[in-house]
C-alpha cells in the first residue's frame, strides 16, 4: 500500500466481514496476525502479503490481501515487438459465460 488508508472515514462502522468483533475473550485482540482480530490471506501466484495488510487496521473490501477481491483472471500478460506493446487480455462474458480473448496495442 504505497498511501496510508484513514481508518473509519465513512458513517457506518467499517468491519471486516469475517470478524466477530464481541466475544468475551480480550487477550486475542492485541495479537498480530492470524492468531490476532485481522483476517488476513494469501492470494497466491508469487505475491506476498504485505506486513501492512497483517498489521494494519485500514479496512478496504477490494483489496485482495484483506477483502474478497480474487486476482485471478486480472493479471496482464504482455508482449513486446517492434515498437508496439500488446495487451493480452482473457475476458468473462457474464450473460452467456463465454470466454472471449481481446487484446490492445500501446
Amino acid at each position: 500500500m504505497a498511501t496510508e488508508l484513514t481508518v473509519q472515514s465513512e458513517r457506518a462502522f467499517q468491519k471486516q466481514p469475517h470478524i466477530f468483533l464481541n466475544s468475551k475473550q480480550k487477550s486475542k485482540s492485541k495479537k498480530v496476525g492470524k492468531g490476532g482480530r485481522r483476517w488476513y490471506k494469501d492470494v497466491g501466484l508469487g505475491f506476498r502479503t504485505p506486513k501492512t495488510a497483517i498489521e494494519g487496521s485500514y479496512i478496504d473490501k477490494k483489496c485482495p490481501f484483506i477483502g474478497q477481491v480474487s486476482i485471478r483472471g486480472r493479471i496482464l500478460t504482455v508482449q513486446t515487438s517492434e515498437q508496439t506493446v500488446r495487451f493480452n487480455v482473457l475476458r468473462v462474458l457474464p450473460r452467456t459465460g463465454k470466454a472471449v480473448k481481446q487484446f490492445g496495442k500501446f
